[in-house]
């Protein structure tokens, strides 16, 4: 994730204000499961 959003940096500059930024794991993508907080 690291990597990836550093790549984003060029594009971003400095507008972080209109940034968001989501991670859903790899598991959980397509599966209707829920994430527990410990997650």
């Amino acid at each position: 994730v690291f990597r990836q959003t550093k790549a984003l940096l060029p594009a971003i500059g400095s507008n972080w204000d209109k940034v968001v930024l989501a991670y859903e794991p790899v598991w959980a993508i397509g599966t209707g499961k829920t994430a527990t907080p410990q997650q």
